[in-house]
């Protein structure tokens, strides 16, 4: 079951994160053209994404677990790079989450075009994350489900 890079499954959450990372990286770049009511949406599925790449991050940590010592130590360094390239991810998220805050509140006191709460779009951005919510739950109890059934495979847990 075991490659040369560490087991199929890291390797598969490894494209994962590189996959969501780059679409993190899309998202706050298209932020920085955007203001208004576009740009707290497109910040908003940033910080979504950034929770799924927790995620990812998490099962990696799990996988590990059901690894050889000496692949998990190699593959252990990367993990720690990615935590580092997803931190600075999260920085960014932030520092462009507090720019369109006082943009907003700057044009939310003057009466600016973001002055009024639409609770139409209110709703549905709450049940859109309610939604992306319980997908990632199920995607997680999937991946949780193969980590599990391949330490099995593999003897590390007691099937009883």
């Amino acid at each position: 079951m075991d490659s040369p890079g560490g087991s199929e499954l890291f390797q598969s959450y490894e494209q994962d994160f590189e996959a969501i990372k780059v679409s993190i990286t899309e998202r706050l770049n298209a932020s920085t053209s955007q203001t208004g009511e576009p740009k707290k949406q497109t910040l908003r599925s940033a910080d979504r994404e950034i929770d799924e790449a927790n995620e990812i991050l998490h099962q990696m940590e799990m996988e590990l677990l059901t690894l050889p010592q000496g692949s998990r130590t190699r593959l252990q360094a990367r993990l720690k790079g990615y935590k580092a390239e997803l931190d600075r991810l999260k920085q960014t998220l932030k520092r462009a989450q507090t720019t369109s805050r006082s943009t907003t509140d700057r044009d939310e006191l003057l009466g600016g075009p973001s002055g009024g709460l639409d609770l139409d779009a209110a709703s549905m951005d709450q049940r859109t994350r309610l939604l992306n919510g319980t997908d990632r739950l199920a995607e997680s109890s999937r991946r949780l489900q193969d980590s599990h059934k391949i330490a099995l495979e593999t003897g590390m847990l007691d099937p009883s």
